[in-house]
């Protein structure tokens, strides 16, 4: 299997064997006409780009205290099935299955598309990240390769089918304050695999650009961004935990956050006020310069008073 990557063909294989290593989330998932059945594992390191004081509040126990304040997080533990990983390198591991009686019929699932199975590696491309052995010395070159082969690919016996580079929308879920720890579009590198004799619903158009819009695919698609959501449901709810447990241990408490939120929300509307009666001056003022240049009712009567004068005595 290969890729056409700046005028070369390059065996995903190796790529992917290559690059794995340095992933901070992984997810493999798989459908067999019954049950959405999806996991996930992140490493450490996944908190430590965008949280302050990772070494100190974080990383100095491996994770153990962080991981007792996630545990507390009701999303995590119902949702994600939150516990700590057996696999060597990875801290956490989540999972969720949705069996077939779950899954809402009247929201996009048509009809079963046929097995499939798949996996999606996120990396950070910050730069503290962990490069494999191969990049150690040339970290732009490793940032450059991921975002080249950014994208969630479709193989049908082996065979990769001509999609939309983000025709998950991945770029639209964490653009959002919500979705801040959301999956991006140009950190992933995943696929879904499914076959002639599986998926034959899955017709793929004339140009082998996409798939017909029939039920077999809304019933795929509507489970492809099942995994998604659980992915960026799992992940937003380990970052905004991460971002809380730091900001406890440094003394921010839950009570002083709020009040420090309600007062910059004060601000915002004194800010609001402030403007909005700038704007009524400005009217007023406008308004008087205007009132200052038209004549007022008593000097036109005295005018026409003058005028009928002038006029009866002529």
């Amino acid at each position: 299997m290969t890729l056409e990557l700046g005028g070369k063909s390059v065996p995903l294989a190796r790529i992917t064997e290559s690059l794995r290593s340095s992933s901070t989330v992984r997810f493999d998932y798989s459908w067999d006409g019954s049950s959405l059945v999806m996991s996930g594992r992140v490493k450490l390191a996944w908190f430590r780009k965008e949280i302050d004081d990772y070494d100190r509040f974080i990383a100095k126990d491996n994770g153990s205290k962080l991981l007792q304040r996630l545990l507390e997080i009701g999303r995590l533990r119902k949702e994600c099935k939150l516990v700590r990983s057996d696999d060597d390198g990875w801290y956490v591991s989540l999972s969720k299955a949705i069996p077939l009686e779950s899954i809402d019929t009247e929201g996009g699932f048509d009809s079963d598309p046929g097995p499939f199975y798949g996996s999606i590696d996120y990396f950070d491309l910050g730069g503290q990240t962990d490069l494999p052995k191969a990049f150690v010395d040339k970290a732009s070159s490793y940032r450059n390769l991921v975002k080249e082969l950014a994208e969630i690919y479709i193989y049908r016996d082996g065979f990769g089918v001509g999609m939309n580079r983000d025709w998950l929308n991945l770029g639209g879920a964490w653009t959002t304050a919500s979705g801040y720890y959301s999956l991006k579009p140009n950190n992933v590198i995943g696929f879904f695999a499914i076959s002639v004799g599986d998926n034959p619903g899955l017709v793929e158009k004339s140009d082998r650009e996409g798939f017909v819009d029939n039920a077999e695919w809304r019933g795929f698609f509507y489970l492809a961004k099942e995994v998604i959501q659980f992915a960026n449901t799992c992940l937003n709810a380990l970052g905004r935990g991460a971002v809380k447990f730091v900001k406890e241990s440094k003394g921010v408490h839950p009570e002083k956050e709020t009040e420090m939120a309600n007062y910059g929300k004060l601000v915002e509307r004194l800010e609001e006020l402030l403007k909005s009666s700038r704007d009524v001056r400005r009217h007023f003022d406008e308004n008087a310069e205007i009132r200052r240049n038209i004549p007022s009712f008593r000097e036109r009567n005295v005018t026409k008073r003058k005028g009928s004068l002038m006029t009866r005595m002529t």
